[in-house]
């Protein structure tokens, strides 16, 4: 896998059944070659004798094709303060194609979501119990101001595994971090992946995307199709005039699945299931 959150640049060649030419690879790149009878690492696959190259990570596969820069193309990057502006030469260009997820996208109140957000919280702890600044205490008004979402009493549990709360001395009304609860830089890091955060705030752009079109109850995808298979098949028990009645209720519901079905841990799971 890569480290952190690299992407790289990889040509993919498949070999033909009689042929025994040399594939001629770009300069950008690393080089794979497939068997003929390989997977496709695409949706689509790849024709023998052809190379496809491909823009990928740990969290997705896309490939890409190359254009040709125009002279008179550059890129512009504009300072933090908005007061410089840098001239940069365009050395390659591409186009992306369809994306392959290679990872899927949390769900809400799934159990890796609820696992993330404890580890957020964890590493949180710690980060502020480490900081020299700090003395390496912290008050438990900083964290709940830093977790809205959290209870108070889920903080002081989380608190108490790590911290103790002094009652007096120079430390009263402070947690600070107990020996035998430290813990490497390199853990810290090992329990939030760049990934994760990712995956975590994909799925809170859909929960917000979800709540935009009124959908602030129902995440399911499953949980939907059995209600609307429960409700076609009671429909078909009624009468002519109910069933038009209620005709107006399938199409609402029917509008709920396209939705979810947009809804990026949906899609995610499709397509690594598929």
């Amino acid at each position: 896998e890569y480290g952190g959150m690299a992407s790289k640049i990889v040509n993919y060649f498949r070999k033909s059944t009689n042929s025994t030419t040399n594939p001629q690879f770009g300069e950008e790149g690393e080089r794979v070659t497939l068997e003929p009878t390989d997977q496709s690492p695409f949706f689509g696959d790849i024709e023998p004798g052809t190379i496809v190259p491909s823009f990928e990570n740990n969290m997705y596969r896309t490939p890409i094709a190359r254009h040709s820069v125009s002279t008179t193309d550059f890129l512009l990057v504009r300072s933090k303060d908005g007061k410089k502006i840098f001239i940069r030469e365009i050395p390659s260009i591409f186009t992306a194609g369809q994306g392959l997820p290679l990872r899927e996208v949390m769900s809400l109140n799934s159990r890796t979501t609820t696992q993330h957000t404890k580890n957020r919280l964890l590493v949180f702890i710690h980060r502020q119990l480490l900081r020299k600044k700090a003395q390496h205490r912290v008050r438990i008004s900083d964290i709940v101001n830093a977790f809205p979402n959290h209870s108070e009493t889920a903080i002081r549990k989380r608190l108490k595994d790590r911290a103790d709360f002094r009652r007096s001395g120079d430390d009263s009304g402070w947690w600070t971090l107990k020996e035998s609860s430290k813990i490497s830089e390199e853990d810290l890091r090992n329990k939030i992946l760049p990934e994760d955060v990712c995956s975590y705030e994909s799925m809170l752009a859909g929960v917000t995307r979800l709540q935009g079109v009124g959908i602030t109850q129902l995440n399911s995808l499953s949980t939907l199709q059995q209600g609307l298979a429960a409700f076609i098949q009671s429909n078909q028990e009624l009468s002519k005039e109910a069933q038009k009645k209620r005709s107006k209720l399938g199409k609402m519901i029917r509008k709920l699945e396209i939705e979810l079905k947009k809804a990026p841990w949906n899609l995610a799971l499709n397509y690594r299931t598929d």
